[in-house]
């Protein structure tokens, strides 16, 4: 089969080596936003970005984009990407991957000399997994003009979140609206994060559903009696009636995925 595109998958191991390298020692692979590895990671992508001819810049947010030119540049965006921050002890792939790939996807388009209509954009986003300051997804939430002005005021470590978003290249300030207008379309490439494709002997899916999550919290009362000597009739358990509220919640959770209705706890 003739193919007209011809990704590097040389480049792209090279990518993910180098930014997997980049990594708490101790704790790989750990690169946390608003941290100095990340602030690393960062300015190795910014010279990848550029070495691909992009035009490369900060938004408010602090995402970082690389800007290829559409042929009607009018016509809008469609844009690429992922994050590179990590959770700890887990990112060598996770959100990288999607990152490299929307890389490859520009180098490609350059190397083939092939312009698309539209503008494209390859973005890093900031601080996707969650942060040091226990929320996630704000440069997603800041472009998206839906960060909430009350996160910006969260502390760690002698500074607030307004502060950091300042220090990784962002302006707080500004996102009080969504950052762009222009979006045509979005795609993410991520590694799969359950057992189904492995399972299936399967090598890409395309998603078709988001899973929503729902926290409820449930209180189950009971009473203290004694251990010795309160008959089993005469007990009121807290531990054994949430253990059948669990149970109960398993059971129909598998019964809906048997019945095709996929259902996540």
């Amino acid at each position: 089969m003739k193919r007209n595109l011809h990704a590097s998958q040389d480049r792209i191991t090279a990518d993910l080596t180098a930014l997997s390298a980049i990594t708490e020692p101790e704790r790989p692979w750990t690169r946390r936003a608003f941290s100095p590895l990340f602030d690393e990671g960062r300015r190795f992508l910014w010279d990848r970005f550029k070495a691909a001819g992009l035009d490369v810049s900060l938004d408010a947010g602090a995402n970082l984009v690389g800007l290829r030119q559409g042929r009607e540049p009018h016509s809008g965006t469609i844009m690429l990407g992922s994050h590179s921050d990590t959770v700890p002890d887990g990112g060598r792939f996770d959100g990288v991957a999607g990152v490299v790939v929307a890389l490859e996807v520009a180098r490609v388009l350059a190397d083939r000399g092939v312009m698309l209509r539209h503008n494209l954009a390859i973005t890093d986003f900031l601080a996707e997994e969650v942060s040091i300051f226990g929320v996630s997804c704000i440069g997603s939430r800041a472009m998206a003009g839906l960060l909430p002005p009350a996160w910006l005021e969260r502390q760690s470590a002698g500074r607030d979140l307004r502060r950091a978003i300042g220090d990784v290249g962002g302006n707080a300030e500004a996102l009080t609206v969504p950052l762009r207008h222009d979006l045509r379309a979005f795609l993410e490439m991520h590694i799969e994060q359950g057992p189904i494709l492995e399972r299936e002997g399967l090598s890409l899916g395309m998603v078709t559903t988001i899973v929503g999550i729902t926290r409820v919290e449930v209180s189950v009362t009971g009473r203290p009696d004694h251990a010795g000597t309160t008959p089993m009739d005469g007990r009121a358990d807290a531990l054994a009636a949430a253990s059948e509220l669990v149970l109960a919640i398993r059971a129909k959770a598998v019964e809906m995925t048997a019945a095709g209705r996929p259902f996540t706890a």
